[in-house]
């Protein structure tokens, strides 16, 4: 753990539909904590890089207004591991590099504030642990929840197919990779949410 004694940069991470939203939100309500969702800078990096990305993966990937259909990109990149492997190269830098930023930011304004209470950011990831994102966050907390409800809660919410589901699960680091590099593991099991919010207090306790 490196922490500013004033800011407090959790990482934060897990195979997709584990959890990690609902996480970060409670940390933003209760917490105050600043929020930095990092597929949605990822996304913004995407439609900047829309006609570089268009000639890798072909002009299909793009829709009439000329942004990237991000479905019809997520149906190259996620069955194929060297095409998801081409994206990530290009986004991620970038993406880390504008999060990297917003961080330094948030660290520089802190530290001329008189008060004592340390202030909290959240930095979702799922690619936290693969990126440069893992140079500059404090202490990395990696949500878990059994594939099998994370595959029903990306069929439910976000109206994916079984197999689409399965093969973005496929495409990600293992449970137990992720866990193995934790600093605080979070268990999410879709029961009562109280009980998530539980090891969340617990966790931040812990680092302050």
């Amino acid at each position: 753990m490196k922490q500013n004694n004033k800011v407090l940069v959790i990482g934060l991470t897990g195979t997709i539909a584990s959890g990690k939203s609902t996480v970060s939100r409670y940390l933003s309500r209760k917490y105050q904590a600043v929020h930095i969702d990092a597929d949605l800078v990822a996304r913004e990096v995407v439609q900047d890089e829309a006609e570089r990305l268009s000639e890798v993966f072909g002009k299909e990937i793009l829709a009439e207004d000329g942004l990237i259909d991000r479905k019809a990109l997520g149906q190259i990149v996620f069955n194929s591991p060297e095409a998801l492997e081409k994206l990530n190269q290009m986004v991620h830098p970038e993406t880390v590099e504008r999060i990297a930023k917003t961080i330094r930011h948030i660290r520089e304004n802190d530290s001329r504030e008189k008060h004592g209470e340390t202030k909290v950011v959240v930095v979702e990831a799922i690619e936290l642990l693969r990126s440069g994102l893992k140079d500059i966050i404090d202490t990395v907390w990696v949500v878990y929840a059994d594939p099998q409800i994370r595959k029903a809660r990306m069929m439910q919410d976000r109206r994916l197919s079984e197999q689409e589901a399965e093969d973005r699960i496929a495409s990600q680091w293992d449970d137990e990779t992720y866990r193995a590099r934790a600093d605080r593991v979070i268990e999410s099991t879709g029961g009562d949410v109280r009980l998530l919010y539980d090891q969340v207090d617990q966790a931040l306790r812990s680092c302050l």
